[in-house]
């Protein structure tokens, strides 16, 4: 959607630009080659960051492992560990409850981040870098690592914004990133690390890595812009969990 809408400004933009009559036709070649360039540039970027992020939908592979970090998050709350003995199984009910909507919301707000980290890489990156950078993403090594992410994600660092009771940040990005590398490492053949080491030396790339902290900025930042309105829906739909789970035991009595 949010491409659909930059084509549409662009095109009006172009229209301003070319209404005046003191515009001659080889002027409006030029404006038009530029706008086209300038189009291109921001979906290639769009893409690149789509690619890293493998896609704005959620895989099964990486619910299956965002499911069950949530639930070990949640069981680490000294008071709802209690209630867990109480009644076995108030957790996944309350997670169960809840993962529609974390998911609903989270795919939704996916294009947003990718639009977000385009424009700072169509400024830090021409055309051709970023066509390169796709290249490297999009090869066998890569493509590895991104089908391994998805069962070796590691979000042991949002515990502790949930217990700190605080925002995500850069740093936390960082760490889920760089836990969730070294689980992967195991899993990569000789040939992988292999293309890894040639990849490091290319220039290209490592400019990409420099600009990785303000990246992961952009991503800390949009991690915290839930509404109020979200965060109620995700609490009301792990309540009505946790509710029905107790009206189960009672009913059992």
């Amino acid at each position: 959607m949010l491409k659909t809408k930059l084509i549409q400004t662009t095109a009006i933009a172009a229209a301003l630009i070319l209404s005046p009559l003191s515009v001659n036709a080889q002027e409006n070649e030029k404006l038009v080659e530029q706008t086209s360039i300038e189009k291109a540039h921001y979906e290639a970027a769009y893409a690149l960051a789509d690619l890293r992020q493998g896609g704005p939908k959620m895989t099964p592979a990486l619910i299956k492992t965002m499911r069950n970090q949530i639930h070990q998050i949640i069981k680490s709350d000294p008071d709802i560990a209690i209630l867990e003995n109480e009644y076995p199984g108030l957790i996944n009910a309350g997670v169960d409850a809840m993962m529609p909507i974390v998911i609903r919301q989270t795919e939704a707000g996916m294009p947003t981040l990718f639009d977000r980290q385009a424009v700072l890489l169509i400024k830090n990156f021409s055309l051709r870098e970023i066509q390169e950078l796709d290249k490297i993403f999009k090869s066998p090594t890569f493509r590895r690592i991104r089908t391994a992410a998805q069962t070796n994600t590691n979000l042991s660092a949002v515990e502790d914004v949930v217990n700190e009771d605080r925002d995500i940040n850069t740093s936390d990005i960082d760490r889920i990133q760089k836990d969730t590398v070294r689980n992967i490492v195991p899993t990569l053949s000789s040939a992988d690390n292999a293309y890894l080491i040639k990849t490091s030396l290319n220039p290209t790339f490592k400019k990409f890595q420099k600009l990785m902290p303000q990246l992961n900025a952009i991503e800390a930042q949009w991690s915290n812009e839930s509404t109020p309105e979200q965060d109620a829906e995700i609490e009301a739909a792990a309540t009505k969990g946790y509710e029905e789970h107790f009206a189960k035991f009672e009913e059992g009595e």
